[in-house]
């Protein structure tokens, strides 16, 4: 953003485009780091992926159909299960710039971008493809819907847009149904707004995206909504009710993950707006922020939430702190962007700078302790597995047969879950593919994976069970990941 005048539009979106380009681009690249292996979540959903559907256990199903897409053009690869994650928050990037420009100008679309390109919890997220990824490209998609429906009031193209984008928002993540409660109250609120809840166009929004998410709610009423019965678990009220200290915690968080600049940016532009919120040209905007952040912060006062719960109030809060930083004339976007990008860089490159400086790395000061090693290790698995294709990779971790799985047996789905509980199925494999379902077929061989050795009534539980191997990985001095093997026949019943 040097270069191009950012006062003027050509110059603004050029000077955006530059640094999205470069940003993207670092993004993509820090992918191949040998570090980068998967995370246990990302090769469970890569799992997701080999199964087209339009549910899965805990979740909707675009994250699974993303990791489908870009498996499919660049192969079995964690480079390619990850590659949807910085992309899709490029696209998000470009989006905040269009709903900036259209609500503030030029000027505060640019500042808007880069506030989110260089925000802690997207940097960060870029890495890791998770849910989060598809739920902030659709919010943004949808608030840029309903900004130009708002600037072609008589026209209901942009709000058949509007309806695409929610159901296709409400199929990435659950947190979605936030943003369409938001756009009601702020049509119910304004002026402009109740002049378009009496035409066509807000409803045929509403219908369109009920019918999309219909779908996810069919697939739900078909497993007997495990998926909105996990969502309601997690975030579910405790015993104890009332945790001000869990409610600090997740605010403070908060200041980190967008940045300490940005949100303190932020608060000041609440402060100057407040009294006039409902006449401001980002009216839209707070409310696409303020309500899905007082959602949250009930639900950890009462409960728990966890910090990326919040993080698609970032999209209207980038651009709200771009159009206060294009009205000042210093250079604090410069520093504070930078700052960030910094904290990123470490994160990002950790391992080899340690290794450069000279550092012990160890569980106490690698954030990526506890990946590191399973590839190495599912690698002296994958000729057993390759050896004999019908043999059943099983064990009673959701998280060996994701990365064990996803490492020795690339492209295939030969998984088997130990899950006695037939009344509290915890994981996509045990709704899937739990044991019981093999009790009919008594030559079936199966290869069990385990931290430690298996238990007598597992044991029990199969025909035959033969000891094969014992692997051990060492990661560091205080850190070895190991894992049992055990080929086992005929699964009778669980004890």
């Amino acid at each position: 953003m040097g270069g191009p005048d950012i006062r003027d539009g050509l110059g603004a979106r050029k000077g955006f485009f530059v640094c999205l380009t470069l940003l993207t681009l670092y993004r993509v690249l820090s992918l191949l780091q040998p570090h980068l292996v998967l995370f246990y979540d990302e090769a469970y959903y890569y799992h997701w992926a080999l199964n087209p559907d339009w549910g899965y256990y805990s979740k909707p199903p675009v994250v699974a159909w993303v990791i489908a897409f870009f498996t499919f053009l660049f192969g079995d690869s964690a480079f390619a299960v990850k590659l949807g994650a910085p992309l899709l928050y490029a696209g998000t990037a470009v989006l905040v710039y269009e709903i900036s420009e259209k609500t503030f100008g030029p000027r505060a679309a640019c500042f808007s971008g880069w506030v989110f390109l260089t925000s802690i919890l997207v940097g960060y997220n870029s890495l890791f493809i998770t849910t989060d990824a598809p739920l902030l490209f659709f919010w943004a998609a949808t608030l840029w819907a309903v900004v130009m429906s708002q600037q072609n009031p008589v026209s209901t193209r942009y709000w058949w847009l509007v309806g695409l984008f929610c159901g296709l928002g409400m199929l990435s993540k659950y947190t979605m149904a936030a943003l369409p409660g938001s756009i009601f109250l702020y049509l119910l609120i304004s002026d402009a707004g109740r002049r378009q809840l009496k035409t066509p166009g807000p409803w045929i929004a509403a219908i369109l995206a009920g019918l999309i998410f219909s779908t996810n709610v069919i697939w739900n009423f078909q497993n007997e909504f495990v998926a909105f019965r996990h969502t309601s678990e997690i975030s579910g009220v405790t015993s104890n009710w009332f945790n001000p200290g869990k409610l600090l915690e997740f605010l403070a968080a908060q200041f980190v993950v967008f940045g300490p600049i940005w949100t303190w940016l932020l608060i000041q532009a609440f402060r100057r707006e407040r009294k006039t919120i409902l006449a401001s040209p980002g009216l839209i905007l707070w409310f696409a922020l303020i309500p899905l952040l007082l959602v949250i912060s009930l639900q950890a006062l009462l409960s728990h939430a966890f910090v990326n719960w919040a993080g698609p109030i970032y999209i209207a809060g980038s651009v709200l702190v771009g159009n206060s930083l294009a009205g000042r004339n210093d250079r604090l976007w410069i520093w504070a962007g930078a700052a960030n990008l910094l904290v990123l860089s470490i994160f990002y490159h950790w391992p080899i700078l340690a290794d450069t400086a000279g550092l012990e790395r160890d569980k106490s000061n690698d954030p990526y302790f506890r990946v590191l090693g399973w590839d190495q290790v599912a690698a002296q698995v994958e000729p057993i597995l390759q050896k004999d294709p019908n043999l059943i990779l099983t064990s009673d971790s959701r998280k060996l047969l994701a990365v064990i799985g996803f490492y020795a047996m690339p492209g295939e789905f030969r998984l088997a879950r130990w899950g006695a509980d037939e009344e509290d199925i915890r994981d996509y494999y045990d709704l899937r593919v739990n044991l019981r379902d093999f009790k009919s077929t008594p030559d079936q061989e199966f290869l069990w994976v385990g931290e430690t050795q298996p238990e007598p009534q597992v044991l029990s539980a199969f025909e035959s069970a033969i000891f094969v191997d014992q692997f051990e990985m060492p990661v560091y001095h205080n850190l070895s990941q190991h894992l049992y093997l055990y080929k086992m026949q005929g699964f009778i019943d669980y004890p």
